[in-house]
């Protein structure tokens, strides 16, 4: 959605509408009514600080060998009580192919 806001607000407002335009609001800016000037994202920046770590973990995984000779289902097993594993999850553990 993109929001008009006066020149004089614009000025007095900057970093509340520059938290805004970081959230993903856009705004207009108008003098004397007429609108002058969009406040958008920069073209750099475009993509959210989460969506950039979860590409970076991806290519850290496409980057490693997988280990061999880890027995995932005991892992979990060891770390996580069976109370908090539902059942669906660990069948498919447990029918997961280990190297």
């Amino acid at each position: 959605m993109n929001f008009l806001v006066g020149s004089y607000e614009a000025k007095t407002k900057l970093p509340e509408l520059l938290r805004g335009v970081q959230s993903g609001k856009l705004y207009t800016i108008t003098l004397r009514g007429e609108a002058v000037a969009d406040l958008v994202p920069a073209q750099g920046h475009k993509r959210s600080g989460a969506a950039t770590a979860a590409e970076n973990m991806r290519a850290l995984m496409r980057s490693r060998q997988p280990v061999a000779g880890v027995d995932l289902k005991a892992l979990i097993d060891e770390g996580v009580p069976e109370r908090l594993v539902s059942k669906a999850f660990a069948t498919r553990c447990a029918n997961y192919p280990t190297p």
